[in-house]
């Protein structure tokens, strides 16, 4: 039977500290050490009894018995402690956007690809049971050519209070903080990618920075698929982000509320409907819990990564457009071949 797998975690911000309660929980993971620049976060954490912690990261990562990395701080850290990891030997677990920028992203995702370890991207949202039944009932073609996906994400509006969040030149706004979910749910749920995007939004000017408070983009994907997302700072807490997903097909539609687990079905032609409760499958572990499970097969079992850094790099491109879209009020094209 293999060991659990020990882990660094690096960051328990609000994210961090939802990885450290899942690695005490899950059994296939051995928590070897905490790192946070915050004093007051760490003595947060001494709070619960755990007592490895440190302030240092790089060393928390270069830990001798460390197998494994997650990394949950903010995006413009990213790329230095991904290196960093992946340099060690570790497997590494990286909270989205893979970077600030797509700049930054593209490095990660050069290096990624030469590592002898995996570098694997938190998209959780892949791991919400009811997407994973949405995407089978897509890919097996019940639902005939899709002609629209419409998504929309609203992250807690107290987590606007201050720091990178207010500042899209870290990471910070509604499209590289939730807008990255939407894109990427489009692109794994349907197999196709962004060719054009058109995109409003709400941008709001604090001290040190400006970000977009509410975001509204129209795209086109390869296969045709018409797509319309909208982001905001807009959820109620005390949940972190509400998404709700929608999609119209040649042979149904769907509707998925990721927020309970739920997903209704409704067939062409016909006034029938399937409905199926999921929150019996996610009540004790949720997405988060799916996503450790998923990755220590990664590192036990070698399957690959549910989310690569290559997924991580076409999230944060896309969005960059979306950005530049917003700012200009022109369309942008990704991919001028289609």
């Amino acid at each position: 039977m293999n060991p659990p797998v020990r882990t660094a975690l690096i960051g328990v911000g609000s994210i961090g500290r939802r990885y450290f309660d899942c690695l005490r929980s899950f059994p296939g993971f051995d928590l070897a050490v905490a790192a946070d620049v915050d004093p007051e976060r760490l003595f947060a954490v001494l709070d619960t009894g755990f007592e490895h912690v440190t302030d240092d990261s790089l060393a928390a990562i270069a830990g001798e018995s460390v197998e494994a990395v997650i990394v949950a701080t903010p995006p413009s850290t990213h790329r230095a402690l991904c290196i960093a990891a992946l340099d060690a030997g570790r497997h590494v677990l990286v909270e989205k956007p893979l970077a600030e920028n797509a700049e930054e992203a593209a490095k990660v995702e050069r290096y990624a690809q030469q590592a002898r370890a995996t570098l694997s991207v938190a998209f959780n949202q892949r791991s919400n049971v009811a997407v994973e039944r949405l995407r089978e009932r897509i890919h097996t073609g019940r639902m005939g050519r899709i002609v629209e996906l419409a998504i929309a994400g609203r992250i807690d509006r107290s987590a606007a209070a201050g720091g990178w969040l207010f500042d899209t030149a870290q990471g910070g706004g509604a499209v590289l903080e939730a807008g990255v979910h939407a894109i990427d749910l489009a692109r794994w749920l349907t197999g196709q990618e962004f060719i054009r995007v058109s995109a409003e939004a709400d941008v709001r000017k604090v001290a040190g920075g400006e970000y977009e408070h509410i975001t509204a983009v129209l795209g086109r994907l390869s296969g045709g698929t018409i797509v319309r997302v909208s982001t905001s700072f807009g959820c109620a807490p005390p949940r972190h982000l509400s998404t709700q997903v929608s999609v119209l097909g040649e042979c149904g539609d769907a509707h998925c509320n990721m927020d309970d687990f739920s997903l209704r079905f409704s067939h062409a032609g016909s006034a029938s409907e399937d409905r199926l409760d999921l929150l019996r499958y996610d009540r004790e572990i949720g997405s988060f819990g799916r996503q450790l499970r998923q990755w220590h097969r990664v590192i036990r079992d070698g399957i690959a990564p549910v989310a690569t850094a290559a997924d991580g790099l076409s999230a944060v491109v896309v969005a960059e457009a979306i950005l530049r879209s917003a700012r200009t009020g022109a369309s942008v094209i990704l991919d001028r071949n289609c």
